[in-house]
Parts: structure tokens; sequence; C-alpha cells
């Protein structure tokens, strides 16, 4: 399965990091997807899931823009503050 579309997505080139963050999920918890980020996010009273993409264990990536319950790219992230230069 090819993952990365070329050219690459002009949105990442404003980007110089990479945040990975973990869901700290249990061993062998195989419903770790978007749909799954944005219900615990939203029980925990957060407008949702607060990723731009997750990547679920089997290695699929999923974004907003591909249809899945994760953080648009035009909002900022949740965890994260912006770094000032």
């Amino acid at each position: 399965m090819k993952y990365f579309k070329s050219p690459i997505d002009n949105r990442l080139a404003i980007y110089d990091h990479l945040v990975v963050h973990c869901t700290a999920t249990k061993e062998g918890q195989n419903e770790v997807d978007a749909e799954w980020v944005d219900s615990v996010h939203r029980k925990k009273g957060w407008s949702g899931c607060g990723y731009h993409a997750v990547i679920t264990r089997t290695g699929e990536i999923q974004t907003y823009d591909r249809g899945f319950k994760a953080r648009p790219f035009n909002r900022k992230g949740a965890h994260v503050p912006p770094v000032s230069g």
C-alpha cells in the first residue's frame, strides 16, 4: 500500500518539525483509529480528535481530508503549542 502521493502535499512545506504522540493504549487493543481517538477525546470534554493524523496498528494513515475523524489540517493541534522563533 502506498501512503504518500507524489508530489508531496504542499501543506507540509510550512512545517519544520513533526510531533509524534502516543495514545497510551493497552497491549492488544486493536480498535485504535481516528474514530476511537475522537470518541475518547470527546468523552474528556474536548472538541474531538486532537491529532491531525492517526496511524493505526496496521499502518494506515487516517486524516480528516481522507474522510476520518482526525483534526483538520487548518486547525491548530491540541496538545503541542506553536513554537515561537
